[in-house]
């Protein structure tokens, strides 16, 4: 018994020490509680937003030390052969010229133009209008074009954030995405995230289709939050989103991609509308009245850019490449579309039978198998249309890609302006997001043993067939690993079908894919200064200070040496033209016999044959050569006063005088009366 005082005062009256103690501390350890709660409140923020901060500041770091995965410092080998700088970890690949030789230089000029980042770049050709391209200018255009914020910041800056821009963008955009289809899976939308991050596709093209997810992710969670919207200023919010997301991806100019990926968006939104179908019956007026004023916005931005760019869209749109390209599919095999499934990332050297690395790249696919399953639950009564609607959609990309479709139905579909190749972007997106939803949709009784066992053992017939051609291209892979491969692929597909440890099941085939691609991009830093402070440039550079900054130059040799110039901030002729110069090729062809061959988007080089006159020869579909001497008359027509030769020697030529030799280039002033040596 407690002493009065203690009784008087709230204490347990005859319940004993032991009582007493456990009560006390229950009541102890909930207030304890309490009070941690409430001073953890302000830390209570969703998973999105905690993943959002880590990410930026991972982001802004690795911006900070100037690293990316671009190869860059090739220019080392191509300009002079000296060992190359800042490479931290892996091999650089040549290969992505897209990147090295082409688009940064593109970006990188850009800066080094007076007056700085410029619609018109005048020192490629007569002038070159960039607001088609996504290059960093100083144009209201550039709001739409987030990865190249980073230039208007310094170089090297650029280069880092138009790389770790692209990859944490699509890793967000698409886990994102993937918790849209599967909410509350959140590990789940993390590993389907990741298997796409590791995919051939992407990795192989040096991160280069991502923008285009990106874009078209930012306007399907837009168009997601206008249709969850409770009050206006939510709606305000994913209205300004999809208007954003929407003309990003309008604005970046490539059909073969924007396409098949706003086709895909327009299904997603569509089944996911579907799934909140009730609440929509019951509150229209909001979601209505964002996708109304998205649309207005919208079309505000496409007439403002027809208006502002019209004449060049028009001039690119009436090419000869790519304003004529026609596709109507059919031209790539299905063991094309299904090689990457069975892993051979790491196993293969040579990819000529693919033409290369990256026209080869595909992904791990799925949707053959969670089709089925989709198919199985509705043939049950449990039909999902959401999996359904993005099973009809992967299908149909694969009857393009494979069989083709006639002339009317490809136009119709707007497929005609997609090659097989490009639109695999969207069946790789498709097929993730058709997997975590059957996954995140999974009943909670499997399906049968038999329907599990028929399940695998079809889907590594398919695949065995597929191996078949595989190992007749690739014969370096061998018949162990592509029976390894559909074994495994036979088992993740039970794991499907029986839909336990979904998270784990993806995660492990993520990272199994991620160790045949991880290794194909370098770890680079920096970079850019070396394009403008080696030998050879700075006496570019001071041969242009010698003519008051007029000087107009030609290149002989690969389309490396063209392209420099513009990063010099000197004039050229030759180099990359994303849009044609018909003024500029029209004086050396009056009668326009060879239009046909220079009306088109061209990587654009010289060469001498001996002869004189002006020719010129289409090399490829986006290359064309211009024959003419160094010292030709047209040349001097034209207003060319240098030439940079590519050779072994310094070759001898009539009407120049050799300046200078840097390794195997050699600088000339045309028009002189002297002789090389």
């Amino acid at each position: 018994m407690l002493p009065a005082p203690l009784r008087s005062q709230g204490f347990p009256r005859s319940t004993g020490p032991r009582t007493f103690c456990r009560r006390d501390r229950a009541a102890f350890q909930r207030d304890a509680r309490g009070r941690l709660l409430r001073r953890a409140a302000p830390l209570a923020l969703p998973l999105g937003t905690w993943l959002g901060i880590a990410s930026g500041i991972v982001f802004a770091v690795l911006v900070g030390l100037r690293w990316h995965g671009y190869s860059l410092p090739v220019w080392h080998s191509v300009l002079d052969g000296s060992a190359p700088e800042g490479v931290l970890a892996g091999e650089l690949r040549p290969l992505r010229s897209d990147d090295w030789l082409v688009g940064l230089p593109l970006s990188l000029a850009q800066a080094h133009h007076e007056p700085a980042f410029p619609r018109v770049n005048t020192a490629i050709g007569l002038g070159q209008d960039l607001i088609l391209t996504d290059i960093p200018i100083l144009h209201w255009t550039a709001l739409f074009r987030p990865f190249s914020w980073g230039f208007f910041l310094g170089d090297d800056l650029g280069v880092a954030w138009m790389w770790w821009s692209q990859l944490f963008g699509f890793a967000g955009v698409v886990f994102a995405l993937l918790r849209l289809v599967a909410p509350g899976r959140n590990a789940l939308a993390a590993a389907g995230a990741l298997l796409l991050v590791a995919s051939p596709f992407l990795q192989f093209w040096a991160l280069l289709p991502s923008r285009f997810v990106v874009y078209t992710g930012l306007g399907v969670l837009g168009a997601h939050g206008i249709l969850r919207a409770r009050t206006p200023r939510q709606l305000a919010g994913h209205t300004a989103l999809l208007a954003w997301g929407l003309g990003c991806l309008g604005l970046a100019l490539y059909p073969p991609y924007q396409l098949p990926l706003a086709q895909l968006a327009v299904v997603l939104v569509a089944g996911l509308a579907w799934d909140r179908r009730s609440a929509l019956r019951a509150r229209p007026a909001l979601p209505l009245a964002g996708f109304g004023v998205a649309a207005a916005a919208t079309l505000a931005i496409g007439v403002g850019f027809a208006l502002d760019a019209g004449a060049t869209l028009e001039r690119m749109l009436s090419t000869a490449y790519p304003g004529e390209r026609v596709s109507l599919g059919g031209d790539l095999p299905l063991w094309r579309i299904f090689a990457h499934t069975l892993l051979l990332g790491a196993r293969v050297a040579e990819w000529s039978p693919v033409l290369n690395i990256a026209e080869g790249a595909s992904f791990w696919l799925f949707f053959p198998v969670t089709g089925a399953l989709a198919l199985q639950r509705a043939w049950r009564g449990r039909p999902d249309p959401l999996s359904l609607a993005l099973l009809a959609y992967a299908v149909l990309l694969l009857v393009y890609a494979t069989l083709g479709l006639p002339s009317f139905l490809a136009q119709a579909t707007g497929l005609s302006w997609a090659q097989p190749t490009r639109t695999l972007i969207a069946l790789g997106l498709a097929d993730a997001l058709l997997l975590v939803r059957v996954l995140a949709n999974a009943p909670a009784e499997a399906p049968s043993r038999g329907f599990v066992a028929a399940l695998a053992c079809g889907w590594a017939v398919l695949l065995a067939l597929v191996a078949r051609t595989v190992d007749d291209a690739f014969s370096e892979v061998g018949s162990v690993w592509l029976a390894g491969a559909c074994l495994i692929n036979a088992l993740v597909a039970a794991g499907i079908a029986r839909g336990r440890r979904s998270a784990l099941l993806v995660a492990a085939a993520a990272l199994a894919l991620l160790a045949t691609t991880f290794w194909y991009n370098p770890l680079v830093r920096g970079g850019s200064a070396f394009l403008s402070e080696n030998r050879l440039s700075r006496k570019i550079l001071a041969l242009d200070a010698a003519a008051d900054g007029e000087s107009l130059w030609i290149s002989y040799g690969p389309p490396y040496a063209a392209n420099l110039f513009r990063v010099l901030g000197v004039r050229a002729i030759t180099g990359a033209q994303p849009v044609p110069q018909l003024e500029l090729w029209r004086p050396l062809d009056p009668t326009g016999e060879y239009a046909r061959i220079y009306n088109r988007y061209a990587h654009v080089t010289a060469r001498s044959a001996g002869t004189p006159g002006v020719r010129f020869r289409l090399a490829s579909p986006d290359s064309f050569e211009l024959i003419v001497e160094p010292g030709a008359p047209e040349l001097r027509a034209l207003g060319v006063t240098h030439a940079l030769i590519v050779a072994p020697q310094p070759p001898q030529l009539t009407g120049a005088r050799h300046v200078d030799t840097h390794a195997w280039n050699h600088l000339y002033e045309l028009g002189a009366n002297d002789t090389a040596r």
